[in-house]
């Protein structure tokens, strides 16, 4: 004879996105030496990638020092065309599918996601804050594909 489990909520669940997240915040020191000029994806891209233990329901990134940070949803190293990273096919680069935020700046999203992915161009590696609010939704959900429109395309 079986039990009863309580049902888990899955990425559709309305009230995980209504009711306030689960707090979550971050410091992350992002290296610098992206190259964002060029449209190589190389597996050496310099990002940082913050990975969250939940999806989300909102998320705030803020440049605290000197420099842009670069936010993405995909990996620099994506490519559009399925190929072995190498030159010209950065889906991320090509598309533009990147948030600049210069010193001072931030950005609130409400979106559902598992990881984002930072980068920063020039010499000097940069803080960012990162706070989230997570939802108790505990699936994968992986943007870092080739072919989504406005993340890699």
């Amino acid at each position: 004879m079986g039990y009863l489990q309580n049902a888990k909520p899955g990425i559709g669940a309305v009230g995980e996105y209504q009711a306030a997240g689960r707090p979550w915040v971050r410091l992350v020191t992002v290296p610098a030496g992206a190259d964002l000029t060029n449209t190589a994806a190389n597996a050496d891209v310099n990002e940082f990638k913050v990975e969250f233990p939940a999806v989300t329901r909102r998320v705030i990134v803020r440049n605290t020092s000197g420099g842009t940070a670069n936010v993405h949803f995909a990996s620099l190293a994506t490519t559009d065309d399925g190929a072995v990273a190498a030159g010209n096919n950065s889906a991320v680069k090509k598309g533009k599918n990147y948030i600049q935020l210069t010193t001072g700046k931030e950005i609130s999203m409400d979106i559902k996601c598992r990881f984002i992915f930072l980068s920063k161009v020039g010499a000097d590696a940069i803080d960012v804050e990162v706070i989230a609010e997570l939802t108790n939704i505990q699936e994968p959900y992986d943007l870092n594909k080739r072919g989504l429109e406005g993340i890699t395309k």
